[in-house]
């Protein structure tokens, strides 16, 4: 050998291993990094969709309370608006539903959404029915006392849940090999 060191039990002609193990490092590094970009990619179009579906929640949660504020204004929920806030609440369960299973896990915040939006919900439900009953001022009361608030619970707890998705959409880029 050209180092001067043999093995006495090593005959005939020798040839170097390092330039299959350089090739063999070169592919599992390349492998790897291949790997983690497919990672990331999937992670941040798992993202995308995430926050898409949130501010979508966000429009249509707004959308059906200024529903609520033209049944406050017209004293009244008309067919229109009755056919209108069923849509929307359809539609916002479902991009719930969406958002939830497109979720490897449920976050705190976002579980916390779920329950305001049906506190809101219920609410907006019980006002209709002092509405539809021409209870004025009892609907009136009980817009501020409960379905205001309502509504701000569950914006911040929307809000919330788009923060959480984001620091776990910063934490998750982080790349490790």
């Amino acid at each position: 050998a050209e180092d001067g060191i043999r093995d006495y039990k090593v005959t005939g002609v020798q040839t170097c291993a390092l330039p299959i193990s350089l090739g063999l490092a070169v592919l599992i590094i390349v492998l790897a990094a291949a790997s983690a970009v497919n990672q990331l990619r999937v992670s941040a179009n798992q993202s995308q969709i995430a926050e898409t579906s949130l501010a979508s929640l966000a429009r249509v949660a707004h959308e059906l309370n200024a529903c609520e504020w033209q049944a406050m204004a017209r004293k009244k929920l008309d067919a229109s608006l009755s056919q209108r806030v069923a849509d929307l609440r359809r539609e916002l369960t479902s991009l719930f539903a969406q958002l939830n299973s497109s979720s490897a896990k449920r976050s705190e915040a976002l579980s916390e959404f779920g329950e305001s939006f049906a506190a809101y919900r219920d609410a907006v439900d019980r006002e209709f029915e002092l509405l539809a009953l021409g209870e004025l001022k009892e609907a009136e009361e009980f817009d501020e006392a409960k379905v205001d608030p309502a509504f701000d619970k569950m914006k911040d707890r929307l809000a919330d849940a788009a923060k959480d998705r984001k620091s776990t959409r910063l934490n998750s880029s982080h790349l490790v090999i």
